[in-house]
Formats: structure tokens, C-alpha cells, sequence
């Protein structure tokens, strides 16, 4: 179900705003720097199928800037310089936005040396496989150039990010609901649905998992309690006890017109609508069964 859309400060007033307006493009993927590392991390392992295949992701964008702004040499192709240098870029905005991370031996792009080719990391200097940094501004070197702020909002477009209604669902870090931890955190953007089913985890977590439901009225999330014996089960109906958590309600219940299949739907309409004003004015002959 689809639910509408729209990154980090920077050295400038400049990198500022456009920082917070890609914030807002990737709240539903969480991070533009993630979305980039995805990007990048398919071009460089040649695996572009899957992002264009499976989840019909056009790079058009991106290949369109790249080949009219990077060289085809140093073993790089285009494409790839032009997402790496994205990446660096918006991996640095958020280094800076986040100080106490003590990332900031990873903010490498400010010792780039373009004409030398070299980068100085630890007080020395080494040199870089190229010298290809058409959009590097050495006054503000995590910085986006407009046209790759452009190739990233039509690249956070194609992943369907959406800013106002878009949550991060993640799993695989359970949650320590006995220490007081929740699984709904920064406003419930992001839900940590893994609370530890497993039996090993109970003593640690508190709690047998959780389950979330996303329903017409919105969403809500259950804290399942960890299995005590059969006894409890036969007489409290343990089993199917748990604590429910509605985090997100909805202003209307939804309907099936505000998911992706309505969008489908009122398309397929308005094209039947655009047929028959056709067969009526006469612009499409009508056919019988045997024509």
C-alpha cells in the first residue's frame, strides 16, 4: 500500500537547503546516502538487473548526466563516477550533521587534490585512480551541483519515496523492551518489527516479537508476550495474549482508491472513458464480431 513523498547541514546556506529538501524527498527509504550506496553498489558489481528489472527503477536520469559531465577512462565507467561522487558527497553532509558519530576521518573529499590526483589521508598523500571531479567545489566540497541534485530527486521519484507517509521497516535488531526500548522511533518513521521470537532472545528483549499491522485505520503495532507453559496457555490463554500500540491513525479509513492498485484502477477508467469518446465521435470505427 502506497501512503504520498519528498538530506542533511552542510558548510553552506546553500548545501543547507538543499539538504533539507532531499531530506524530505527520502524519508520513506530513510536516507538519500543509502539510496546512493544502493545505486552505486549495483552499478559497480554489474548487477543493474535487479534494480531495473525486478523493481523498475529507471537510471536514465543518471546515465544521461554522467555520460554529458564524466570521461570513459580510468577504468571507471561514467556512471559510476558520477553515483560515487554523489555518495561521497551526501555521506559527508551527514558525517557533518552528526558530529558525535566521530566519523570525521571519513570526510575525505576536502583533501582532494584535483590537479595532482592525490588525496591526503593521515598526512600523506595518495594518488587517486582519476582525476575525473567535474563537480567538486573545493570552497564546499560535500556540496551537490543542481544537476545532481536534480539526477537525486528523479532518482528518490523512481523509489517511490514519500516524505509525509513513508516509514522505515526494519528488522534484525531486536528490540530491548524489558530495558525500556520501543520499536516506534523518530515519530514513528521508523518501526523495529524485530523483537526477538526466538525463545533465546526472550530473557534479553522481554517479549516474544512483534507483528505490524497496517489496516484502514492506519497502523498499529503488537508486543507479543514470551510462551510460559501449556498450563498458562490452557488456563489464561497465554497464547494469544499482547499489547496493542496504534501509532498512526488515519484523518479517514482508507479505501482501496488510496492504494496503488486505486491509481491503477482510475487509470484503467479513464482510458475506457478515452475509447469510448473515441468509438463516439467517430475517430475509431467500431468492429464487429466478424470484422
Amino acid at each position: 500500500m502506497q501512503r504520498s513523498r519528498s538530506t542533511g547541514a552542510s558548510p553552506s546556506t546553500t548545501s543547507s537547503a538543499q539538504i533539507e529538501r532531499l531530506g524530505r524527498s527520502c524519508a520513506a527509504a530513510g536516507s538519500a546516502a543509502c539510496l546512493a550506496a544502493v545505486i552505486r553498489n549495483n552499478i559497480h558489481y554489474d548487477s543493474l538487473k535487479i534494480l531495473e528489472g525486478a523493481y523498475g527503477v529507471s537510471l536514465r536520469e543518471l546515465a544521461l548526466f554522467a555520460e554529458a559531465t564524466y570521461r570513459a577512462d580510468d577504468g571507471m565507467s561514467p556512471v559510476e563516477k558520477a553515483i560515487s561522487a554523489i555518495l561521497f558527497k551526501l555521506e559527508g553532509q551527514t558525517i557533518l550533521r552528526h558530529p558525535n558519530w566521530h566519523m570525521g576521518d571519513r570526510l575525505l573529499l576536502g583533501h582532494v587534490d584535483v590537479g595532482r590526483g592525490t588525496c591526503k589521508v593521515g598526512g600523506r598523500s595518495f594518488e587517486l585512480r582519476t582525476r575525473d571531479f567535474p563537480t567538486l567545489d573545493a570552497r564546499d566540497p560535500y556540496a551537490l551541483s543542481d544537476d545532481e541534485r536534480r539526477v537525486m530527486d528523479n532518482l528518490l521519484e523512481e523509489f517511490g519515496c514519500d516524505p509525509e507517509r513513508g516509514h522505515i521497516i526494519n528488522g534484525h535488531t531486536p528490540v530491548h523492551a524489558s530495558a525500556g526500548e520501543r520499536p516506534v522511533r523518530a515519530g514513528g518513521r521508523l518501526v523495529v518489527i524485530d523483537g526477538g521470537f526466538c525463545q533465546a532472545y526472550h530473557k534479553t528483549t522481554g517479549i516474544a516479537g512483534y507483528t505490524l499491522i497496517a489496516d484502514p485505520r492506519g497502523m498499529r503495532i503488537k508486543a507479543h508476550r514470551p510462551f510460559a507453559s501449556i498450563a498458562d496457555v490452557l488456563d489464561l490463554n497465554a497464547d494469544i495474549m499482547n499489547d496493542d500500540d496504534r501509532f498512526e491513525v488515519e484523518p479517514r479509513p482508507l479505501t482501496v482508491g488510496d492504494t496503488d492498485t486505486g491509481v491503477d484502477i482510475r487509470s484503467q477508467i479513464a482510458d475506457l472513458r478515452a475509447l469510448l469518446e473515441a468509438y463516439r465521435a467517430g475517430e475509431l470505427p467500431e468492429r464487429t464480431a466478424r470484422s
